[in-house]
């Protein structure tokens, strides 16, 4: 039963709501808004994440099965794979029978090797205990995502620039030290940021670089 104050909170429409409590209610699905193009004209909104990745051929996922697929394929084979595991073991019962009354009969049957029933079935059992998904061939739409990928990695990548404040510190540093990067790194002053040798070596070239292009 709720105190009086809570139950007044609670009829009272007009009471404050948390922002934890918002957030919870007002989750917002995930836009389209920054997806490729192609992703978004072959989006169908009646179906769920997980279909709809399926059908583009992408994975959702990469752990295990999450909400919106059935998983009846998986449970309709580990009930065939019990079904063979007691065939196996009533082919093992009855074969055991049948050797105990050929031995009783003729005791020189008891020197025949014993049966590796493991063996028994196994051509019906092959695949079964490892279900491996067969490799499904790239749709339409993998195959022009792959192609804009290959095309943007093609590209040159842009080269960044050295700021106005690493010039001022390689500046520094280059006037006092030279090409000296050892007592760069060691110069705790003008090495504020604690940079190895090797960082202020490129830093410099760079810097040095930008110069000699601003010159051409």
């Amino acid at each position: 039963m709720a105190r009086p104050s809570a139950r007044k909170k609670i009829k009272n429409p007009n009471s404050k709501v948390s922002r934890r409590v918002a957030n919870r209610h007002n989750k917002r699905k995930p836009s389209l808004a920054t997806a490729p193009k192609i992703i978004r004209e072959n989006w169908d909104k009646n179906l769920t994440l997980i279909q709809n990745y399926q059908r583009i051929g992408l994975i959702g996922n990469l752990n295990d099965v999450s909400g919106g697929v059935n998983s009846n394929h998986t449970a309709a084979m580990s009930i065939e794979e019990e079904e063979e595991f007691k065939k196996d073991e009533y082919v093992k019962r009855m074969t055991e029978k049948v050797k105990d009354s050929l031995e009783s009969a003729d005791p020189e049957l008891a020197l025949v090797d014993n049966v590796d029933y493991n063996s028994l079935h196994i051509g019906a059992r092959i695949g079964q205990k490892r279900i491996k998904k067969q490799e499904s061939k790239p749709t339409k739409i993998v195959k022009i995502l792959e192609a804009q990928a290959a095309a943007a990695a093609a590209l040159p990548k842009p080269e960044r620039h050295i700021s106005s404040h690493e010039e001022l510190i390689c500046k520094d540093l280059i006037a006092k030290h030279g090409d000296d990067y050892q007592a760069m790194f060691r110069d705790l002053k003008l090495n504020k940021y604690q940079l190895t040798a090797k960082q202020l070596q490129k830093k410099c070239e760079k810097y040095l670089k930008t110069l000699e292009s601003r010159r051409e």
